[in-house]
């Protein structure tokens, strides 16, 4: 499990909305004998308004052993602010039957892979999502592939046509996942789900879950469906074999934009499984079996606009299809195109 020590030689550091000075200030930290623990980091590509290409930002998670989210400045316009070291733990052993080693990979399990975001021009040529096309902002949706009952090596990719249904005890852990971050970000419980989990009358759903009879706070839902997605910017563990190596399949479809029929190169997810759903949101996060909702804006900046906080920030587990199987079955892929590492 990834994990940074921050330590800044200045008297005081912000803690910012965004990896960018330009975002919400959140508060100032005073660094003396500050301990700041990151989860992440951000490097800039390339140079922009206020930025530099290299410059560096900790995602912060806790700040003197108290719960933080938010981002501060490591390097800034080539200039150092702080310095960081990574303290990962060993990443944790699994004993479920899924073929997944064991081994690290820079503190990271080895299965471990990140979801290219729209605007990412090898996504857009596979799968053709941007909000210069469709002209609004978006959650950012990277499909998920299925094969077929009767024709196991074909299939395609469904977000809504393929779909995994789930009960009252799955969204008691949604609702359980979700921070108390409105002081933060101005949201609270009831509009992130409102967010999540789209009403009974809109069809075809708009939104990443829906239910077919009742509202999501309505106590006589019993049914709710999520479509086959992960989002893009995120992590998502796939299977390993024994020696730590991602497992590829070749499947038979088409990418919806391209629209050729071939052979593709996928990996299998993981996901959370059902006795996993206890534990601690931030371990599951690093592990890939859990993801912050991220979406595309659009604007005066440009489109495909990366943001994680349209809400404040809203959790989603990646349901393993071995507990949380799909209307295609218990398997579900993830085209390795899709994917930066």
């Amino acid at each position: 499990m990834t994990q940074y020590e921050v330590v800044s030689a200045f008297n005081e550091m912000s803690l910012r909305t965004d990896h960018n000075v330009d975002s919400t200030k959140i508060e100032s930290i005073l660094m003396y004998d500050a301990v700041l623990l990151a989860d992440s980091l951000w490097t800039a590509p390339a140079d922009g308004v206020n930025v530099k290409a290299g410059d560096m930002w900790a995602h912060i998670v806790s700040a003197n052993h108290v719960a933080k989210i938010g981002w501060v400045a490591v390097k800034h316009l080539g200039d150092v602010y702080c310095t960081y070291k990574d303290t990962s733990l060993p990443a944790p052993i699994h004993t479920d039957t899924e073929n997944i080693s064991n081994k690290p990979s820079d503190g990271q399990l080895a299965g471990l892979v990140t979801v290219r975001k729209w605007g990412d021009p090898a996504l857009y040529a596979l799968d053709g999502m941007s909000t210069a096309d469709i002209q609004v902002g978006n959650f950012q949706e990277v499909p998920l592939f299925h094969t077929y009952k009767d024709k196991p090596t074909h299939g395609e990719f469904g977000a809504i046509s393929a779909f995994q249904m789930l009960g009252q005890t799955e969204l008691d852990i949604l609702k359980s996942i979700q921070p108390d971050d409105a002081k933060i970000y101005g949201y609270h419980l009831k509009q992130k789900m409102n967010w999540l989990i789209g009403s009974p009358s809109v069809r075809p759903p708009e939104q990443i879950y829906w239910s077919e009879e009742h509202g999501w706070d309505d106590p006589a839902l019993k049914v709710f469906c999520f479509g086959t997605l992960v989002f893009g910017g995120q992590k998502v563990l796939v299977e390993t074999d024994a020696a730590g190596q991602k497992v590829e399949y070749a499947l038979f479809g088409s990418y919806r934009k391209k629209g050729i029929n071939e052979w593709i190169p996928f990996y299998k997810i993981v996901g959370m499984r059902r006795t996993e759903a206890g534990r601690p949101v931030e371990e599951l996060l690093r592990e890939g079996k859990m993801q912050i909702c991220t979406c595309a804006n659009r604007g005066g900046k440009g489109e495909n606009l990366y943001t994680e906080t349209l809400k404040g920030i809203v959790y989603h587990p990646v349901w393993s299809p071995l507990d949380y199987p799909s209307n295609y079955g218990n398997a579900l892929y993830l085209a390795k195109e899709f994917c930066i590492s």
